[in-house]
């Protein structure tokens, strides 16, 4: 179907198709046993789960980036323009940019840059009706077409039919795995089956230290934590690096009437990655909770 030019480029078609979506999330503790499973069902492909900002970028002669929460992100791929780049085409993928990865990436390349992983609409015509067979293989027609600059700028990401342990393992954050044939990935972080998210957990010791107790109305007939300080020790000294409030409601009573008999004990928190700064992406209470057989002064952050 085609779309009017004047369409396309307006505020209300931009902020409507933000072709975007959330995925059912299948990290655990056996994820090498699902991806294998998932793998051998056939009806899965695997890309990498990048770790941008993710976002529908409308090619215009002024770009135009459209967040999930349908807000538009300045970028300085916005005044970026080629003759290979045609007008009228949506891209779905993931700005370099509101991670430290994809910053050192950015810095790595020596410029803006976005991850692309589906086409919703190519030169006035909308595609998001098709399958994700059909797209992909018009996504890949699309970017063979661009000169190599603008290859730089908009980077495929690859896809996966096989091999997903292996590749899991060599990402930076995990896989995404699509099922096949589906279309474009819709909504406002709504889960949908099709798409789901193998993401790479990891688990770090740290010293409790200090608490918050929860406002929550929920919670007010008796004391419940609404998030825990952590910390490790930094040249010598321990230093609070991060603020955990994903626990069970066992433990958000248990620590807040009982705090004095914890604090200082060393606990084990999953994360999805460590900070420069020591802060943790996502940190969460891990199921084996305390730990009695480390020191303290083994938390180290290096």
């Amino acid at each position: 179907m085609k779309i009017d030019k004047d369409i396309f480029s307006s505020d209300a078609f931009i902020f409507q198709k933000r072709y975007q979506g959330c995925g059912t999330d299948i990290t655990g503790e056996n994820d090498e046993t699902l991806l294998m499973r998932y793998e051998a069902s056939g009806e899965y492909v695997a890309e990498p789960k990048c770790d941008g900002i993710f976002c529908t970028a409308f090619i215009l002669p002024r770009n135009r980036f459209i967040s999930r929460n349908v807000k538009e992100k300045p970028y300085g791929l916005a005044s970026w323009q080629s003759p290979t780049l045609k007008h009228g085409t949506a891209l779905v993928g993931e700005l370099g940019m509101g991670t430290e990865h994809a910053v050192q990436r950015r810095q790595q390349y020596g410029h803006d840059f976005m991850d692309v992983h589906d086409i919703v609409a190519f030169e006035y015509e909308d595609v998001s009706q098709m399958g994700d067979d059909d797209r992909r293989k018009l996504l890949e027609q699309w970017y063979a077409s661009l000169d190599p600059t603008t290859q730089a700028r908009f980077r495929l990401l690859p896809r996966f039919t096989h091999d997903f342990v292996q590749e899991y393992k060599a990402q930076h954050e995990g896989l995404v795995l699509k099922k096949n044939g589906n279309k474009p990935y819709v909504g406002n972080k709504r889960k949908v089956r099709y798409w789901v998210k193998a993401k790479k957990a990891f688990e770090a010791d740290m010293v409790l230290m200090d608490f918050r107790l929860s406002s929550a109305d929920t919670k007010s007939h008796e004391p419940h934590v609404e998030s825990v300080l952590c910390g490790q020790f930094v040249h010598g000294r321990l230093e609070g690096l991060v603020w955990v409030g994903s626990m069970e409601q066992y433990w958000q009573r248990e620590l807040a009437q009982n705090f004095g008999a914890y604090k200082g004990q060393v606990i084990r928190i999953r994360h999805y990655g460590q900070f420069k700064s020591g802060s943790l992406r996502h940190p969460s209470f891990h199921q084996d909770g305390f730990r009695d057989d480390k020191d303290p002064q083994e938390c180290v952050f290096k």
